[in-house]
């Protein structure tokens, strides 16, 4: 099983981006609390695009720096975002939710947000590299809506993933 610990990997890149422009692309996951879709999409990056620097945030996380298992723990029903990512091989327990702010959100060239759009500040809509994904929120749903979810995220994952490799060669042969 692939364990996702990335407790200060987001501050460690930002850190990173602002003193150096020469990091591979970034892609930044956002969601409304950073506990489902976002943390989804993020685990499932990482795993198929090793080059990429690959985070998660929410809108409205109101534990900064919570770890998911503490948040399972404090709700214990109707969240099932760790057991259906382990039982397709990630243990997200150990990852930790971030506050997306702006400052976050410049150091990345691609912001994928599946936020309900009138809850999605101005500032990220204006993102260079935004990109809206409908994608419906898991929270409080069914484990078999939670999977259906997070197969819905890896198949958009696929095909972000295909299009950044796309691009990358196209860009390194030309003249």
């Amino acid at each position: 099983m692939t364990e996702i610990d990335h407790a200060s990997k987001l501050d460690r890149f930002v850190t990173a981006r602002h003193r150096s422009e020469s990091l591979d692309d970034g892609v930044l996951f956002v969601c409304q609390y950073n506990v489902g879709r976002s943390q989804i999409a993020e685990a499932l990056c990482h795993a198929q695009a090793m080059r990429l620097q690959v985070a998660s945030a929410g809108l409205t996380v109101d534990s900064d720096g919570q770890s998911l298992r503490s948040y399972q723990q404090e709700h214990p029903q109707n969240y099932f975002t760790p057991d259906v990512m382990r039982s397709m091989g990630f243990d997200i327990l150990k990852q930790r939710r971030r506050q997306v702010t702006p400052s976050i959100a410049r150091a990345f060239r691609h912001v994928v947000c599946m936020a309900e759009k009138k809850a999605t500040p101005i500032w990220l809509v204006r993102h260079p590299g935004y990109v809206y994904w409908n994608v419906p929120d898991p929270g409080g749903r069914s484990y078999e809506e939670t999977l259906a979810t997070a197969h819905d995220i890896d198949g958009r994952v696929k095909d972000f993933i295909s299009r950044e490799q796309e691009s990358s060669h196209t860009c390194a042969d030309a003249p």
